[in-house]
């Protein structure tokens, strides 16, 4: 009878290191599709500004004579592209050095007034083509944020709602 109280445990042991390891793999199986996805992300995110900076220079130099127009639509889609992958290398960046802590939040007393004014100016190249109703209401209370990394925000946000309508 020991004996078969032994083994039923030993089974039970079993089961439930069986279970420990499934739930395990199951994780690994989770986290590698989403690494595959943020692979996947990151590529697209990186190749497209490069893919239209590329087709902007070769028009440049291989368009033969191409009017100013047309000269100064391929310059400002670089510029914009550059910019673009700028601020997406810049949020990369930030974002590992946050998960890393090495960076960490300056949270203080912030104006959502002041936040988005800075927004704006350091988007509206993107912004030119766009039409954007700002509305803030009086009187809003300020909030506890760091200032840069809300602006980063509210830029990917703004970079966003272009690029989707575009």
């Amino acid at each position: 009878m020991l004996e078969a109280f032994t083994n039923i445990a030993a089974v039970g042991l079993t089961r439930i290191q069986l279970a420990k390891e499934a739930e395990k793999a199951k994780l690994l199986s989770e986290s590698e599709k989403l690494h595959t996805a943020l692979l996947n992300s990151v590529s697209h995110e990186i190749r497209t500004p490069l893919a239209s900076i590329t087709g902007a220079v070769t028009g440049l130099l291989e368009g033969g004579v191409i009017g100013q127009e047309s000269r100064d639509i391929l310059l400002r889609t670089i510029k914009e592209e550059a910019q673009r992958m700028n601020r997406f290398t810049s949020n990369l960046l930030d974002m590992t050095r946050l998960e890393s802590g090495i960076l960490k939040p300056n949270v203080d007393w912030c104006d959502m007034q002041d936040i988005i004014g800075v927004t704006i100016r350091e988007v509206r190249d993107i912004l030119q083509k766009h039409s954007l109703q700002i509305h803030i209401p009086e009187g809003l209370p300020l909030v506890k944020a760091d200032f840069a990394l809300i602006e980063h925000v509210v830029i990917n946000l703004l970079e966003n709602a272009v690029t989707e309508n575009q």
